[in-house]
This record gives C-alpha cells, sequence and structure tokens, in this order.
C-alpha cells in the first residue's frame, strides 16, 4: 500500500489547530511529532485523519467510513510486520466533537458522551513515538435503526406489521392458519414469535420506510425441535469470491444485474420432518368461535426458525443445479458454494452470486449469453418471488455497500484527489471498469500477481 505523505504534516499541524483553541499550542509540537515517527505510522495517521473527515460528511456507519477502517486496518497491520506499533482505530469511530474533547477518561463512559469520540495526545501503545496524531476511542452502540419489539409500538408502525403478516399468510402462502386442538398438530410444540423492525433510509440519511419482520424465537425452536448445529449450517459467498467474480467481469466487459428474493426464507421448500408450529406475533393473536387459539401451521420456514438459512439455501441451490427443464443447470464452485457458473463453447459465460438473499448476475455481451442470461431471470421470476434491479447501472448497493461504476476511463477517481486502482498482473483492470472509491486522498492500491 502506497499513501501520498507529501504536504501530510502541515495538514496534520492545521488539523491539530483547528480541533480546538486549546490546541494552539501543540501545533508545532504535533508536527514535529508527526516527522518523527516511522513511516508506517505517518500513513496510519493520514489515513485516521481521512477517516475522520469521512466520518463527519458521510456519517459513522456509513460504507465509505466502514471501508477507510479495512483500509486502516491493513495498514496497521503492515506497519506491524516491520515492527511498528500503531494506536488501534476504533470500529466505530467517529468525527472529533467538542464536547468530547474535554471527557476524561471516566466521563467518556457516561451516557451523555455514547456516540462521541476522544481526539487523544498522550503516547502510543509502544510509548516510542512521542504524542499520537490522532487517536479515535468510542463507546460502543447499537445501530439506531434496527428496533426491537418493544420500540415498534407508534401507528407508523401498524401498516408495516399488517403487510408482513399479509404477506406469510396470503401472498407467500408461507403458513396455514390451525386450532390448538386440530389432529395434525398432535404432538408438535408450538414456538413464539416476535417482532423485529429497521428503519430503511434513502442516501441522504432521510427515512425511506420502514420494514417489519416477523421472526420465529429461534433459541427455543433449537430446545424443543432438537435442532443440530449440522441443520442449521448455511453457506454464503465469500469476499474474496465475490471479488473475484467481480474482476473478472470487468475483464470480460459482462452485464450485471442485482437481484433481490423477496422474504426469501418463506420461499424454502421444507421436509415434513423441518416444518414448525407457531404461535402469531403480538396484535394478530385470535381465537376461534370456540375459545380455541389459533396458531400458524408453517409450510415454509420463518425467519428466526434455527434452520431457516439451510433450507432456504438448499431449495435455491436444487432449482440453480437442476438440469433444464427443470432448473437452470447451472454448475456448483467446489471452493465456494455459492457461486454458480453457466459455460457453453459459442455460448459464453453466466455467472450466478448468492449472499443468502442478494445475488447477482453476470453474463458476457456476447448475443447468446445474453439471450441465456434473460432465460435464468425469466425462469428465476417464474420460481421465486424476486425483484431484479437495472441491468449494468452507473450506482447501485449490494450487501450494505454504496458502489459507483466509472465505465470506460482510464483510471478511477473520486473528486479532486485522484486515486489509481489497478491490476500488477494484467495492467487494464482501471481501463476496464470503474469500481467504488471511497478511498483518501493520495492513496494507491495495488493487487499483488
Amino acid at each position: 500500500m502506497y499513501v501520498n505523505l507529501d504536504d501530510q504534516a502541515d495538514r496534520i499541524a492545521e488539523r491539530a489547530r483547528s480541533q480546538a483553541d486549546v490546541y494552539l499550542s501543540y501545533s508545532a509540537e504535533v508536527k514535529d511529532a508527526y516527522l518523527a515517527l516511522p513511516p508506517e505510522a505517518q500513513i496510519c495517521a493520514c489515513i485516521a485523519v481521512d477517516h475522520d473527515d469521512i466520518s463527519a460528511e458521510y456519517g459513522a456507519r456509513s460504507p465509505q467510513a466502514a471501508l477507510m477502517r479495512e483500509v486502516y486496518a491493513a495498514a496497521a497491520v503492515a506497519a506491524a510486520c516491520i515492527g511498528v506499533a500503531v494506536p488501534r482505530l476504533a470500529q466505530e469511530a467517529v468525527s472529533v466533537t467538542n464536547e468530547s474533547l474535554h471527557a476524561s477518561a471516566d466521563d467518556m463512559f457516561d451516557d451523555s458522551f455514547d456516540g462521541g469520540g476522544i481526539f487523544n495526545l498522550g503516547r502510543g501503545y509502544d510509548g516510542a513515538y512521542g504524542p499520537d496524531i490522532a487517536c479515535s476511542a468510542k463507546k460502543s452502540t447499537s445501530n439506531p435503526d434496527i428496533l426491537t419489539e418493544r420500540q415498534m409500538r407508534g401507528p407508523e408502525w401498524d401498516e408495516p406489521k399488517s403487510m408482513e403478516v399479509d404477506s406469510i399468510l396470503n401472498k407467500l402462502m408461507a403458513a396455514e392458519k390451525v386450532a390448538a386442538d386440530d389432529p395434525r398438530i398432535k404432538g408438535m410444540v408450538p414456538v413464539d414469535t416476535m417482532w423485529t423492525g429497521r428503519r430503511k433510509r434513502n442516501a441522504d440519511g432521510s427515512i425511506d420506510k420502514y420494514k417489519a419482520r416477523c421472526v420465529l424465537r429461534g433459541d427455543i425452536h433449537i430446545k424443543k425441535y432438537d435442532v443440530s448445529r449440522n441443520d442449521t449450517a448455511s453457506p454464503v459467498a465469500r469476499n474474496t469470491s465475490l471479488m473475484a467474480v467481480e474482476a473478472i467481469a470487468c475483464l470480460r466487459g459482462q452485464d450485471q444485474l442485482q437481484s433481490d428474493f423477496t422474504g426469501a426464507y418463506l420461499q424454502g421448500v421444507q421436509k415434513k420432518s423441518e416444518q414448525v408450529l407457531a404461535r402469531p406475533p403480538p396484535d394478530f393473536r385470535e381465537v376461534d368461535e370456540r375459545g380455541v387459539e389459533i396458531l400458524w401451521l408453517m409450510l415454509s420456514p420463518l425467519y428466526g426458525q434455527a434452520d431457516a438459512g439451510a433450507i432456504w439455501n438448499r431449495t435455491l441451490n436444487d432449482f440453480l443445479v437442476a438440469p433444464e427443464p427443470a432448473g437452470l443447470g447451472f454448475e456448483r464452485n467446489v471452493n465456494d458454494p455459492c457461486i454458480y457458473t453457466r459455460t457453453k463453447p459459442g455460448v459464453g459465460r453466466v455467472t450466478y452470486t448468492l449472499y443468502v438473499d442478494d445475488a447477482r448476475l453476470y453474463n458476457d455481451p456476447a448475443p447468446s449469453a445474453r439471450e441465456l442470461a434473460g432465460r435464468v431471470q425469466s425462469r428465476l421470476k417464474e420460481r421465486f418471488e424476486i425483484k431484479f434491479g437495472e441491468t449494468n447501472p452507473k450506482e447501485d448497493n449490494f450487501l450494505g455497500a454504496n458502489r459507483v461504476y466509472f465505465l470506460g476511463a482510464n483510471r478511477v477517481s473520486h473528486g479532486p484527489h485522484a486515486t489509481t486502482i489497478r491490476c500488477d498482473t494484467c495492467q487494464r483492470l482501471g481501463n476496464c471498469v470503474g469500481f467504488q472509491n471511497f478511498l483518501p486522498k493520495g492513496v494507491i492500491l495495488r493487487w499483488p500477481p
């Protein structure tokens, strides 16, 4: 990893000077301390300051800030390999605030400082380098947009809850209402369900919609139905596999199409032995005319069910690998069970990647390959409830990361601070694809051959 360190000493000093008047006398000291650091520690300090800027602009939980933390971690490992220790950048570190500047070690654990950052001019972990340039510390907090059942009591949740129940009972036909004394469920123990919710936001941070999810109490399900860990195991695509597929798509000039399965777990096909009896969530419990409790006999796995992920993965996998016309005729990758490919001489390659219920379809630009990808898309629509995005979008969101594509450019750039991403093997990656670029000023990443 290479970071342009030109003029960074002045930038660091200016940052210390701009934080608060109390640091005016430390500006020169900070600059001298920075210049005395080994180059590896200087790189980490620059990345830490860039992380602070990005957190202030996009938020500490944004994909941009998360990527910056990954870059800092990589730089810290590189420094440690040659014996240079640097302070840890907290996973949820945020930009410095005036209130947190004056928090003592005891005060920072008070609720009033929850979510705040600490700007530290103490010594490093080994005490060898003098003052730390920018060290953020933060009290760990949960995601405020993920809500528990107790937090979902306002009128804004009435419609999302009703839509979720309607989807389970009517749209996806995932459950059947049965009386508690129905002979079909004799010997089955009902498992409670509960609500969990999420506020989904737009790119500008405004609330897009409220999403309610009815989930099974998995802790009760495991105990009452004797579900083993082997029954619950379900694979997801590795990050390295996803990046490899993206790189191949770039080199081959492939089309890309994102998709999302609606209520994926509810579309799983379970065996008779995997069937569960569920008690409806609060506010949707009822009795029949005899006063007997009405329960849900699950025809498909419910979110929270211990083996729901495994059942869903098995269902989709069986359809993908089954020969046509029963399935799609894909071949499952032996090294990553969530990567599927279909290659035909004279047709080209079609690749399908799966991460639980988020998937991407890649196909060569040849007309025959595009026709095959179109058939795959049609068959998936026939078999599952699935939403497809736009083919080759300029911007999209995948696994919580906002991604921007720069097609046909000679380099990947972000604003006035140019960033180059290239492959040392082919030297062409930057010429045939644009990657999402949330890297700091002057950073150049070079992947090893």
